[in-house]
């Protein structure tokens, strides 16, 4: 299994961090993209675009927990 996570915090965030290190013990591949520091509009661009290099080869699509606005912004172009 192959999971594609964003996050707006920093990549080793406390919560994110236990979350991917769970997934990771339990062999689940995870792609993590930290956009920590980018601001505005392009910030969503980024993961668009990086959604849509690693669309194909994920099974799911996770947001950091304290990233809930990229799930509601994902969701016209993801159903994973």
């Amino acid at each position: 299994m192959k999971i594609l996570y964003f996050s707006f915090a920093p990549i080793h965030s406390s919560i994110d961090g236990v979350y991917k290190k769970g997934l990771r013990k339990n062999n689940v591949e995870v792609i993590d993209y930290s956009f920590h520091g980018v601001h505005g509009f392009s910030r969503y661009a980024q993961i668009l675009q990086k959604y849509r290099i690693h669309s194909e080869e994920v099974d799911y699509v996770m947001a950091g927990y304290d990233s809930p606005f990229i799930i509601i912004f994902l969701w016209p172009w993801c159903r994973k």
